[in-house]
């Protein structure tokens, strides 16, 4: 008797702590704040939502949200266009041997360069592999940007994003994304010079002139860096499809450009 009593007490002790351990929705927001709570209501442009233990209820707009992942694990996502809902028998977006290339990050002396690199990079990533593509339709470096960010995607959250639901924002079967990583190694400085002479006339024609010497100095600094670049690609599913880091023998800022043509060649996307 005592022992089955001890049993049911044990019983209820895991009940009690289920029932004590509540799951919460999670929002992840275009920025990439994470919020905990409880979603009470979703309407067309905004849902109703309470943080954890409080009570009061907030209103958030939809297109503040990137994704909503509910405490059952049912996942919903508030992108734009993700596919096409015109008609009475809507398809998703054709997305078959479609590749988008995202920015690339870039990294100079450990730390974020300039916001112009990542797109500057991805136009030449781009013009090399739309002249080279097998069999695949390069999407236009401008669409792709124009996606990301009317889904709130951006380099402070893409990683909250997998790079499946990556290929879903901009309806595409695969997507190559990259990195740069420069550091200044040394500083070459170089020094030239250069002279002449120059005969002053003396006003007395049986006097010959003093011989004037000049001499012109210039001093030339180049800087040698170490250039990686990694790439890696990715189709619909999320599946790594290709990966590689290689890094730049040559010493020039602009040394990613011969490595990033060196990676390109060995993916399964480039054409011979």
């Amino acid at each position: 008797m005592r022992l089955t009593t001890f049993y049911l007490l044990t019983l209820m002790c895991f009940v009690i702590h289920a029932q004590e351990t509540p799951k919460y929705d999670l929002l992840l927001m275009n920025n990439g704040e994470q919020r905990s709570g409880k979603v009470t209501e979703i309407s067309d442009d905004e849902i109703k939502f309470a943080y954890t233990n409080e009570a009061l209820i907030y209103t958030i707009k939809k297109a503040d949200i990137s994704k909503i992942t509910f405490a059952s694990g049912r996942i919903e996502f508030f992108n734009p266009d993700k596919t096409d809902t015109s008609g009475d028998n809507a398809q998703p977006a054709d997305f078959h041997n479609k590749l988008a290339i995202l920015p690339f990050a870039y990294i100079a002396d450990q730390k974020d360069g300039s916001t112009q690199m990542p797109l500057k990079i991805q136009q030449e990533c781009f013009s090399i592999l739309n002249k080279k593509a097998n069999n695949l339709q390069i999407q236009d470096i401008q669409t792709t940007n124009a996606l990301l960010a009317k889904a709130g995607v951006n380099n402070n959250n893409i990683q909250g994003y997998t790079m499946g639901e990556i290929c879903q924002i901009l309806k595409v079967e695969y997507v190559i994304q990259g990195m740069i990583t420069t550091n200044e190694t040394s500083v070459v400085s170089s020094t030239t010079a250069s002279g002449n002479s120059v005969v002053k006339e003396s006003n007395k024609k049986n006097v010959i002139g003093k011989i004037l010497n000049t001499t012109t100095s210039s001093t030339t600094s180049e800087k040698n860096y170490d250039t990686t670049v990694n790439m890696n690609i990715y189709d619909h599913n999320g599946q790594h499809l290709f990966g590689q880091e290689h890094n730049s023998f040559w010493p020039g800022i602009d040394a990613y450009r011969i490595t990033l043509n060196y990676l390109l060649k060995r993916t399964p996307v480039y054409g011979k």
